[in-house]
């Protein structure tokens, strides 16, 4: 295999049990983790925030996919019911120790043990990409959300140029990938059987592909020039994250 490719390969590849084996307080930190993380969390946390202080207060809010509760204990500061569930059981245990007051729960993201139509608004950061039936999830939301209800959903863009690598790296060592990401059309065709309609969306980030390396000379500075040159157009088609923010039809 070509020197690059193995250094990409190191770079993305994630064994298929990882989200297992890390450690949650290192889990909610991981915005500190490394150039691209801290890129990525002072991107999109803002809005994140934003959409949670708007869509939260005074309503019953689930976390879908909520790992070790942060955004859930954002959530309770405006909310009147908060309600986060993940597949994983030290998540789950790690939230309840550390965020009492909220209801935390064991539970597939399809298949949740919430009543049908209870929730307000659903919010959920990164769970589409590891989801092995997206439409099933989506369905889900659906089931679970009232009419007029809301769901603010941040997943990563199929296309984005670190997840290409991503992809062509496992492909050309036949190793199997832990995550399947969905395209913009995709997840609207999603929204869109599951009776949502698209309210607002964000696809602006500038992350790029950089060589280790590089990331902390070059990074920053790279990814903010991207931004700009892409602004104009309203949307950057190779963007690492995409935002949702849909509505249930009445």
């Amino acid at each position: 295999m070509p020197i690059w490719l193995k250094v990409v390969a190191g770079y993305l590849i994630m064994e298929p049990n990882i989200y297992e084996q890390i450690d949650p307080d290192v889990y909610r930190q991981r915005g500190q983790a490394n150039e691209i993380e801290s890129y990525q969390f002072q991107h999109w946390r803002p809005r994140i925030l934003d959409a949670i202080a708007k869509y939260a207060k005074n309503a019953v809010v689930l976390d879908l996919g909520c790992g070790p509760g942060a955004d859930c204990f954002e959530m309770k500061k405006y909310a009147a019911k908060v309600y986060g569930v993940d597949s994983s059981q030290k998540m789950i245990e790690y939230a309840k120790a550390t965020y009492p007051g909220i209801d935390f729960i064991h539970a597939d993201a399809a298949a949740t043990t919430l009543q049908t139509g209870s929730i307000d608004t659903v919010l959920s950061i990164g769970l589409f990409e590891y989801a092995a039936d997206k439409q099933r999830v989506m369905q889900e939301i659906s089931r679970v959300v009232k009419p007029g209800g809301m769901a603010v959903i941040l997943a990563p863009n199929k296309y984005s140029m670190p997840r290409g690598f991503y992809a062509l790296a496992c492909a050309v060592i036949g190793k199997k990938r832990v995550c399947s990401e969905p395209s913009f059309g995709q997840m609207l065709r999603m929204f869109k059987a599951a009776g949502f309609l698209l309210v607002e969306s964000a696809m602006d980030d500038g992350l790029f592909f950089l060589p280790r390396p590089f990331e902390k000379l070059l990074g920053r500075r790279t990814w903010l020039v991207i931004e700009k040159c892409f602004k104009p157009f309203g949307r950057n088609p190779l963007s690492m994250n995409m935002l949702f923010i849909i509505k249930k039809n009445v």
